[in-house]
């Protein structure tokens, strides 16, 4: 990251109270919500029924839930990904995991409003 930061300053790009380490913080904040993001984009999307095979395979996205229903309710109280992870809530809502992290979330009145609306949309 100091390298893109120093990158950015030869282009002529101003930093006005801004030095390296503010910037790396910065940055590596963006690039891991889009990354987190971009992850359960592709998990609710992975099929909930058979897979390649059909029935042969368990459904992936159910195994999937199981452990990413509280790493998508994590991700949510730290406002990282939100729209992502509760979208992949809702997907896996047959999930009793993912049912549960979208009630609290919808309920919960130390988030912000708009988080609380969108569980609270997906929810069951």
């Amino acid at each position: 990251m100091n390298e893109a930061w120093r990158e950015c300053r030869s282009l002529g790009f101003e930093f006005r109270g801004i030095d390296a380490g503010c910037f790396a913080k910065v940055w590596c904040e963006r690039i891991a919500d889009r990354v987190t993001a971009a992850v359960f984009r592709w998990l609710a999307d992975l099929p909930q029924d058979g897979g390649a095979a059909g029935d042969k395979e368990p459904a992936v996205l159910s195994v999937t839930a199981l452990w990413a229903a509280d790493l998508a309710e994590r991700c949510v109280r730290c406002g990282s990904a939100v729209q992502e992870a509760i979208w992949f809530l809702h997907r896996t809502d047959d999930v009793p995991g993912s049912r549960e992290a979208l009630a609290r979330l919808a309920f919960d009145p130390s988030l912000p409003v708009t988080t609380r609306n969108a569980a609270q949309e997906w929810s069951p």
